[in-house]
């Protein structure tokens, strides 16, 4: 099988990494009928609690924190669990929220990187930062690199269609943008 493997990632809390993570999830799961897992690296596990409490989906979730900040030993045991779920799904959405310690190699495990950050200038200016830091991974002539894509906030709140119970998100305009991605990688 397979699996197109999908990065959701930021250095900065708040800017929507959790909330694009869990409803990718479940749009690939009920629009796209495609097996999929979460697999939500964040610490504060959002993401793979939202799907979990909200209605019932057939998106598997598996929360893991990787503690273990020797950047190697980190790198190791996150690629670890990410190949241990290809063979199983058709769809794999992972949710981290990145520090320096942090690996950019891991990367490499994936076919999109989708970098969710907010407007405003300080903001722009830590994610600009952040990308320049592992920038060098979608430029390397190294391994096939991710293709990676910047949503801000205000594209997730004009574009969010809430369902008749409010329990569940839906990205409502973001489904033609999988589909052409569908069609990319």
């Amino acid at each position: 099988m397979d699996t197109l493997r999908i990065l959701v990632v930021s250095q900065k809390g708040g800017v929507g990494k959790s909330t694009l993570s869990a409803n990718l999830s479940v749009w690939f799961s009920e629009k796209a009928y495609k097996s999929t897992m979460l697999l939500d690296l964040d610490p504060h596990g959002s993401s793979s609690t939202w799907i979990r409490e909200a209605r019932p989906s057939n998106v598997v979730t598996e929360h893991c924190v990787l503690d273990d900040f020797d950047a190697r030993r980190w790198l190791i045991n996150c690629r670890n669990r990410v190949r241990r779920h290809l063979s199983k799904v058709e769809v794999l959405i992972c949710d981290l929220t990145w520090t320096a310690a942090m690996d950019p190699e891991v990367l490499y495990e994936f076919d999109l990187v989708v970098v969710p950050t907010s407007v405003s200038s300080i903001e722009l200016s830590a994610t600009t930062r952040f990308i320049e830091t592992i920038g060098w991974v979608f430029n390397s002539k190294n391994g096939i690199s991710p293709t990676y894509s910047f949503v801000h906030q205000g594209f997730l709140r004009q574009n969010l269609l809430l369902t008749l119970s409010a329990r569940v998100i839906f990205l409502y305009r973001l489904c033609f943008y999988l589909q052409f991605i569908m069609t990319i990688l």
